[in-house]
């Protein structure tokens, strides 16, 4: 351990102050919380919305060949209904109702399984979601042939942040 006192200055050059605080919130996209942080804090700025990120139009996002029907859980490719379980139809309608937007396995896991025969969150409950969409992929992939192959999977993950129905737009703008 070395006991040299201005060896925090040189590897760690913006070690406090404005400085540190100024290159966090430039380099973080505004994310930025001085520690020790207060109660809440830290949760509240996590789940904060960050601003940038582009509105998606609902003329921008489209999942065709697919067509859900969110009401009756019914989900077709190209007209024909597919074989799927309650689960796997109730998880397509949420990603779709979501527009490319991802869910985290904690909020499908609320809207796809709790009331449905759970009234908690067990242990497991993000294994149990990873494995429902493993299931849902293979599904979707084996039953709707007609879609090419760099589209799928169909369910996307997209890191950090969940799952989303992947855009189709680029595949319906060639039809």
């Amino acid at each position: 351990m070395s006991t040299d006192p201005d060896m925090a200055a040189r590897v760690y050059p913006m070690a406090g102050g404005e400085d540190r605080r100024i290159h966090a919130l430039m380099s973080r996209n505004g994310d930025y919380v001085s520690m020790p942080a207060a109660g809440q804090t830290p949760v509240a700025r996590a789940a904060a919305p960050r601003g940038g990120k582009p509105t998606m139009q609902d003329n921008d996002w489209t999942c065709a060949p697919l067509e859900i029907d969110a009401a009756t859980r019914e989900v077709r490719c190209n007209g024909r209904l597919l074989d799927l379980t309650g689960r796997e139809a109730h998880i397509v309608v949420e990603l779709y109702k979501a527009r490319g937007t991802p869910l985290s396995q904690a909020l499908l896991w609320e809207r796809c399984w709790m009331g449905r025969g759970w009234s908690h969150f067990p242990e497991e409950f993000a294994n149990t979601v990873d494995q429902a969409i493993k299931r849902l992929r293979k599904s979707l992939k084996r039953q709707c042939q007609d879609i090419p192959d760099e589209y799928h999977p169909l369910v996307v993950n997209i890191w950090a942040q969940g799952f989303a129905l992947r855009n189709l737009a680029a595949l319906s703008a060639t039809r």
